[in-house]
């Protein structure tokens, strides 16, 4: 099983990754804040996630998707997730916070989201056998379902979100942190990105916090007030609710 990583959507996979060869198992990670958001939302109920590029698709989607709905479902069902430039985008009913899909907001309803980067990360087009949602919330439960689901010709491809075509530390670190747990278990064979994760990871799991703290994109996010969601977002484990990507269409594995 080789393990591959691609640091952003916007630059090619290490050479030498054999993840252009036989069967992908895919997970999409973007640690701050998409992924985690995406996680915490369908721990607490979210029946179901359709994720575009940008807001004005996901504008138009919502509006296709209340035109077509049963005039006797219940109000507000169907509700608008995202953000612009980390802000919650204009009209919607919540942003990218994970703190804002909580039980009470999300449960039982179909979320239309959008974000900067992880949304795009989300709509790649590949050809992975099985793709999934990855955050630090889930990381033990994706890498046990892995190991119950795949193959041994099968390989596993990591996609960072990054943050607007440059590389994202936070999501290199939790790549890193995925192939050092799943190593554990599993012998698995490192591509040159992988590598690059795992050692990222290994150089900084034990002043986790304060690593990511410092990081570019968790200081904008400090200063435009959401430092919490930071903290949230480094709860390793925290559930293990799995989720799987059909298209851009998100639902959780039961």
């Amino acid at each position: 099983m080789v393990c591959d990583v691609m640091i952003t959507p916007s630059i090619p996979l290490s050479e030498g990754g054999n993840s252009s060869s036989g069967n992908f198992i895919t997970f999409t990670i973007d640690l701050l804040r998409a992924t985690t958001t995406l996680t915490n939302a369908f721990h607490n109920g979210l029946n179901s996630a359709i994720v575009l590029a940008n807001y004005d698709e996901a504008i138009k989607e919502y509006s296709k998707l209340n035109s077509t709905s049963n005039a006797t479902s219940k109000p507000h069902q169907i509700v608008l997730g995202g953000e612009v430039n980390n802000l919650k985008a204009p009209n919607f009913n919540f942003g990218n916070s994970p703190l804002e899909y909580s039980k009470e907001n999300i449960e039982g309803k179909k979320l239309v989201f959008t974000s900067s980067n992880g949304a795009k990360a989300i709509n790649l087009n590949n050809e992975s056998k099985s793709r999934f949602v990855l955050s630090y919330l889930n990381l033990q439960a994706n890498i046990e379902y892995l190991l119950e689901i795949s193959k041994e010709d099968d390989n596993i491809l990591l996609i960072c979100s990054g943050s607007n075509g440059k590389v994202s530390l936070e999501d290199m670190y939790l790549a890193g942190a995925m192939i050092f747990e799943l190593g554990k278990v599993k012998p698995i064979k490192l591509s040159d990105n992988s590598k690059l994760a795992l050692s990222l990871f290994t150089a900084n799991f034990l002043i986790e916090k304060d690593f990511i703290l410092g990081l570019e994109h968790s200081r904008k996010l400090i200063k435009q007030g959401f430092e919490e969601d930071i903290f949230f977002s480094l709860k390793k484990d925290y559930t293990d609710t799995l989720i799987k990507i059909e298209n851009n269409i998100l639902s959780k594995i039961s």
